[in-house]
């Protein structure tokens, strides 16, 4: 066939998806550099098509691979959410633990051995956190796109527990009334024992008048939210949002950050029993709401540190709710900025941190110097907690055994728990 002179024909070709990468795309070798092709898997044949002069797109999947599955959600693909629906779960597993295994061993950590994948199931997160856009048409609530500022109008969501799915719409409509055209939000929402808590932040989003707060609360009522705040204005509550932490009963603040599971919280709630023995003196850093302390508490006498002072009070009242004001003392404190000093530790024996994913570096190298002899460590962020590790064992302690917890589900991300020793 002949074609017009002058007219540039697409830039097609099929190639092989040789890996997968750190982040869940394929990766197959075009003209002799890697490019990354989004929910592709290994050895598969992809018809692929160039845009623009270093970017090319997945048209189809000509050769599926024997673990490709059926996606549960309408979203993805668009939804930058999960980044793996498309593939069988024992593949899936068996690529999250080599992740693991590669970022473990480029800190030297060779033969630590890593126990079998704790994973939770689908619609198990009690966690959400959206972006919003009231745009002329639409109020639109959902996560960002892959690679772009826009945003996935979601309607369902196979992560999340199905109380936040059911809120998803109320919390759209809310915000159709408050914001304005062109206004962004972020939303907050925590499933919690007394209904869903919500709170929507935003900068430049003036505080509601009066008459639109009276709105929201009457809208927040009539779908059952334990509690709904914008900014640090409290609109409505029913009761006080609970969550359980074992037998414990603790009220969180707004927003409050929680594990993002039920299941993986007990999980690793287990495994920091299990590993405390004798211990009489704990110390628990970046402690939250008391996930660790509240249960350890019984055992033994625990400080407890957080940056957040508000997590801190719920923990602290939870404690004197459950008589263990002598068992627990917990204070506010920036772990990075002051982390606790080696001799402030001369009369502790066991350490449990649970960083945010910068891990803690600081903290970890006045451990380091200290003459704790037991370190148990959670974390988000492999690549730091393999970072932190290395500093300890540099100093003299042991690392064994790492226990992966796949708590967010279908993306990259691996929580894990190891205990450091001397």
């Amino acid at each position: 066939m002949l074609h017009n002179a002058g007219v540039t024909m697409p830039d097609r070709r099929c190639v092989t998806v040789e890996l997968l990468g750190h982040k869940g795309d394929g990766v197959a070798t075009i003209d002799g550099e890697a490019y990354y092709l989004p929910q592709t898997l290994p050895g598969e044949r992809v018809l692929v098509q160039r845009r623009g002069k270093s970017d090319w797109v997945v048209e189809s999947v000509k050769t599926p691979s024997p673990a490709r599955s059926t996606s549960l959600c309408r979203h993805f693909g668009r939804c930058g959410g999960c980044a793996l629906q498309h593939m069988a779960q024992p593949e899936y597993l068996t690529w999250k633990t080599e992740i693991l295994r590669s970022t473990l061993a480029q800190r030297g950590f060779d033969h630590v051995k890593i126990d079998k994948i704790f994973q939770i199931p689908p619609h198990a997160r009690r966690r959400v956190v959206l972006s919003a856009v009231k745009t002329a048409s639409k109020t639109v609530l959902g996560f960002q796109q892959r690679k772009s500022h826009q945003i996935e109008d979601v309607s369902e969501c196979p992560v999340a527990v199905e109380e936040i799915e059911h809120t998803l719409d109320a919390v759209r409509e809310m915000l159709a009334i408050a914001l304005r055209v062109r206004q962004t939000a972020r939303v907050t929402i925590n499933a919690t024992q007394s209904g869903c808590d919500v709170l929507i932040t935003s900068q430049g989003v003036p505080e509601l008048d009066g008459k639109t707060a009276g709105v929201l609360a009457g809208r927040a009522a009539q779908h059952k939210l334990a509690r709904l705040t914008w900014g640090d204005d409290l609109i409505y509550q029913r009761e006080p949002p609970r969550i359980a932490i074992r037998s414990y009963d603790v009220s969180p603040p707004p927003g409050g950050f929680l594990q993002a599971s039920e299941e993986a919280q007990d999980f690793l709630i287990d495994r920091v029993i299990e590993r405390a023995n004798n211990a009489q003196q704990a110390v628990d850093l970046f402690c939250g709401l008391g996930t660790f302390a509240l249960p350890l508490a019984s055992a033994c006498k625990v400080r407890a540190f957080d940056a957040d002072r508000y997590l801190i009070d719920a923990l602290t009242t939870a404690a004197k709710k459950a008589g263990l004001a002598d068992r627990i003392t917990s204070e506010a404190r920036d772990l990075y900025r002051r982390p606790l000093q080696a001799q402030e530790l001369r009369a502790i024996d066991l350490v449990i941190l649970d960083p945010p994913r910068a891990g803690a570096k600081a903290q970890i190298e006045q451990l380091a110097i200290s003459s704790v002899s037991r370190v148990i460590y959670v974390s988000c962020n492999p690549a730091t907690f393999a970072r932190d590790a290395r500093i300890l064992v540099n100093e003299g302690f042991h690392l064994d055994t790492v226990h992966p917890v796949d708590q967010f589900l279908w993306s990259p991300h691996t929580e894990l728990i190891a205990e450091l020793y001397r």
